[in-house]
């Protein structure tokens, strides 16, 4: 009796011992840095997250989604606005990803691109499972921020000057809208800034003033004068006017830029027990010498139980083509005015 209770506790003991062992084992394999990242890049000189996923690109859209969380929080921005500026340069030989050494420019938002992002090192465990140690170098990104700051705030001055120097309304407001949306753009660089390097001056010298430059493109804004002309309905002929009211434009006599057009809504005959308007837009948009600079040209249907609602439904359809669609082209006119 007595060696069979001395086996058992060997026994035991043998057992607990390879079990401990297994788990030393185990610990041992498992990367430090995924238990805390500031291990191997100290928070001081580095941000960081660990991202994980079924596989390495899984990982490192976690890793991004975790780090964007930092900037998410205090950043906002209008999607268009980082659109227009990549278009405002996408002919520029100083283009950004031109003329800075980044790693890896990673989208971390509707609205936001986070420069410099690295990933360091990865582990998948035995299940399977990866994961992805990213950072940001704080001084290195700093900089290459900094940069990019600086040459925007020399692209805003440059045209705030041809605007100074012009005395054509619309090519007045071009140059100052392309200058404040790439003010814009510096906001969410500076906020951005302001995260990886805490340390950077709130009274960083860009060279020009954001509220003059504010109220200067308000200014040229209400100078740009609509009128509209539309055949057919009327509600939309009101969509137009609403949207360049947004803008600032202003719409009524001695107008510089003529905007005319046609609708056109057709019910279509089906066995459906939906009624399904077809509908069209076309815009032209002319200068004072009856020059066409905008053509617009918008077609769908629509359905619902009843033709009226169905109409309805195609008046919210124009409404959001008239807001993207017919926006942008507008946008993209006067953004050509400032690349010639």
């Amino acid at each position: 009796m007595k060696n069979i209770t001395l086996f058992l506790v060997s026994l035991v003991l043998s057992l607990t011992s390879c079990t401990s062992a297994q788990k030393t084992k185990q610990s041992e394999n498992t990367p430090f840095w995924l238990e805390n990242p500031n291990k191997k890049f100290p928070q001081s000189l580095y941000l960081t997250s660990v991202g994980e996923g079924d596989t390495r690109k899984a990982a490192e859209q976690n890793a991004v989604a975790s780090l964007s969380m930092i900037f998410e929080a205090t950043i906002k921005a209008e999607n268009t606005t980082e659109q227009r500026y990549k278009e405002l340069f996408s002919e520029e030989n100083s283009s950004f990803e031109k003329e800075t050494k980044v790693k890896q420019n990673v989208k971390i938002g509707s609205s936001q691109t986070l420069f410099n992002l690295q990933f360091a090192e990865s582990y998948t465990d035995k299940l399977g499972k990866t994961y992805v140690l990213a950072y940001l170098n704080r001084l290195e990104t700093a900089e290459i921020y900094e940069e990019k700051i600086s040459k925007n705030s020399e692209q805003i001055i440059f045209y705030t000057k041809q605007a100074e120097q012009t005395a054509d309304p619309i090519k007045k407001y071009a140059f100052l809208n392309a200058a404040s949306v790439v003010s814009e753009v510096n906001k969410v660089l500076e906020s951005q800034l302001k995260i990886i390097s805490p340390d950077f001056p709130s009274s960083y010298q860009k060279g020009y003033n954001e509220n003059e430059l504010s109220q200067a493109t308000s200014e040229a804004t209400k100078n740009i004068v609509f009128s509209v002309k539309l055949e057919g309905e009327e509600k939309v002929t009101e969509l137009v006017k609403e949207w360049l009211s947004n803008q600032g434009f202003v719409v009524g006599e001695n107008s510089i830029l003529k905007i005319n057009g046609k609708t056109n809504f057709e019910e279509i005959a089906t066995e459906r027990t939906e009624k399904f308007v077809r509908w069209s837009l076309n815009l032209n948009v002319s200068n004072l010498e009856d020059n066409t600079i905008v053509s617009f040209a918008e077609s769908g249907r629509d359905a619902h139980l009843t033709v009226s609602e169905a109409k309805t439904r195609a008046l919210r359809s124009i409404k959001e083509k008239i807001e993207k669609n017919f926006g942008k082209s507008m946008n993209n006119y006067f953004d050509k005015l400032v690349k010639k």
